[in-house]
């Protein structure tokens, strides 16, 4: 027969109450990045803007960009629009067409909010809206006419609107609680024996 060192009640209690606090926190989080989507962003020569991106404010960090313009006056052809530019923030967006820039080839969407985004989300407006052709390496210096496009004085984006889903918490949490609920079963085990 084996000899087992006996733990206070106090002990007990404490994982009881633990994981009963941890049973009651609900087990689905917020993402750290919010998706927003950009909608009718129309360019004065025609052609428009439009698609998605991830951004977590905390981080100051871009993700999944899929945004494509099309073509319009001056502009044979539109762009897809995968990497965020370095200089990027919560309130400009400047998104390049290639990584790194090539002069003269790479294509920047440019986008001035309102306000800032935030981890919240919401609804924002534009803005400047500016579409060129690199003609420097930070793609400052835009390419000859008609070369900037812009966009519509007219158009208000208030059509840069956010949506954030649960994620599941790691599975860490579950095996934590099933240790929590292990150390209770043992205990109560050896009470009655």
């Amino acid at each position: 027969m084996h000899n087992f060192i006996k733990p206070p009640k106090a002990l007990h209690k404490a994982c009881g109450l633990l994981a009963f606090a941890l049973l009651s926190i609900p087990l689905t989080a917020n993402a750290a990045f919010v998706t927003w989507t950009i909608n009718n962003v129309t360019f004065s020569g025609g052609g428009t803007a439009s698609g998605s991106f991830a951004y977590d404010a905390s981080t100051n960090t871009f993700s999944s960009i899929a945004v494509t313009t099309t073509a319009g006056s001056g502009w044979a052809s539109g762009a897809s629009y995968a990497y965020a530019d370095a200089t990027s923030n919560s309130a400009v967006l400047k998104f390049n067409s290639t990584s790194p820039i090539s002069i003269g080839t790479t294509t920047q969407l440019y986008i001035d909010l309102w306000y800032g985004m935030t981890d919240a989300g919401g609804s924002i407006q534009n803005g400047n809206v500016a579409e060129r052709v690199c003609a420097s390496s930070d793609c400052t210096v835009p390419g000859s006419s008609p070369n900037p496009r812009f966009g519509t004085t007219a158009n208000t984006l208030d059509n840069i609107s956010s949506s954030t889903a649960p994620v599941p918490l790691p599975a860490a949490a579950w095996l934590l609680l099933s240790g929590l609920g292990g150390l209770g079963f043992i205990g109560r085990r050896r009470k009655a024996g």
